[in-house]
C-alpha cells in the first residue's frame, strides 16, 4: 500500500513539474512572438 502511494506521488509530482515546465515555456513563447509582433508592426522597426 505504501509502495503504490509513493509511486502515484511521484507520478504526481513529475506531472505538477512538467505542467510548470509548458506553463513557463508557453510564457517565453508568447513573449517572444509578441515582442516580434510588435516590433514588426512598428512602421520604424530596425530593418538593416
Amino acid at each position: 500500500m505504501m509502495y503504490h502511494a509513493f509511486m502515484f506521488g511521484a507520478q504526481r509530482q513529475r506531472f505538477v513539474a512538467l505542467r510548470k515546465g509548458l506553463l513557463a515555456a508557453g510564457a517565453i513563447l508568447g513573449a517572444v512572438c509578441g515582442l516580434c509582433l510588435w516590433r514588426s508592426r512598428r512602421p520604424d522597426a530596425g530593418r538593416a
